[in-house]
């Protein structure tokens, strides 16, 4: 099974804390609002359970959903490569972490 290697994400990694001082638009509610691109690719992510319990029990399926949405991402436009990257962190902290410690 191919997983994201912490040295391929880092040049995307770069990009998206160089822009994260870029406000994201918002509405007047204060929600983000979301590019069909970036739903599209959220998605998968958003139906799982968002709990430690869960991601332990889900490892490699978590961690294949967390690869395809990024790759989706990649289609997106800038802004929603850097949403993807701060919407998934609960995702990456343990998927990206993990591999690192093999």
């Amino acid at each position: 099974m191919y997983r994201l290697s912490p040295s391929a994400l880092l040049p995307s990694a770069l990009l998206i804390l160089a822009l994260s001082s870029t406000p994201a638009r918002s509405t007047r509610d204060g929600e983000e609002k979301l590019s069909a691109c970036l739903k599209d690719c959220l998605a998968p992510m958003v139906r799982m359970e968002r709990t430690i319990s869960y991601m332990f029990r889900n490892y490699e399926r978590v961690c294949d959903l967390l690869e395809k949405s990024a790759k989706c991402a990649q289609r997106c436009g800038v802004e929603d490569q850097q949403r993807h990257f701060q919407y998934t962190t609960f995702y990456r902290v343990h998927c990206v972490d993990a591999e690192e410690g093999e």
